[in-house]
């Protein structure tokens, strides 16, 4: 049970970490922090749980020194938090649940996670007021979580993440688009 793992290896966020996310809560209309834990084991921070999300973060996230670095990674997951994404992912993940062979649906759901996650991108850039500094720290949570830091780019470059595509969507780089009915043909 991912509960149950996510609850032996947490621990809290330190205070000191906690204090420089109080100008983001504001920012957010949220007058107290949800739950934020650090959680050995994990390669990206996400927000999870039914009644009231709480952050999760890796390990890897005290790495990184950047004060404003770190409050953009946690902007990003408050975004979640403020959207409820977290109660549509468990309704988007029964569905594909339900309709498992179809690959429509797959298709359809794989589009709503990249627009939600493009979603909360916009909000942390909102709230933090830099989209350079944002996309800066992108690149620092992915070097971070990586063995090697110089392959974070490189991954995303081969297609194992869309950090690259973020990033470029993030700093209004042109992007190379399909258009919908290519997209169509190519899944029917």
């Amino acid at each position: 049970n991912l509960q149950r793992w996510l609850r032996r290896r947490r621990r809290p966020l330190p205070d000191e970490i906690k204090a420089e996310t109080e100008t983001l809560l504001l920012a957010c209309g949220r007058t107290a922090l949800p739950p934020v834990w650090i959680v050995e084991g994990i390669g990206q921070p996400f927000v999870w749980g039914l009644a009231c999300g709480s952050i999760y973060v890796p390990a890897s996230f005290l790495k990184i020194r950047d004060a404003a670095q770190r409050r953009h990674v946690l902007a990003h997951e408050l975004a979640h938090i403020r959207r409820s994404d977290y109660l549509f992912n468990i309704l988007q993940s029964i569905l594909e649940v339900l309709y498992y062979f179809n690959p429509s649906v797959w298709w359809i759901s794989a589009n709503i996670r990249m627009e939600r996650e493009n979603c909360c991108d916009d909000i942390a850039v909102e709230l933090c007021g830099n989209s350079l500094a944002y996309a800066k720290a992108l690149v620092k949570i992915e070097e971070a979580s990586q063995s090697n830091p110089r392959m974070a780019m490189a991954l995303a470059r081969k297609g194992k993440g869309r950090l690259l595509h973020r990033v470029k969507r993030i700093l209004n780089q042109p992007q190379n688009k399909s258009n919908i009915m290519e997209k169509f043909t190519a899944t029917a």
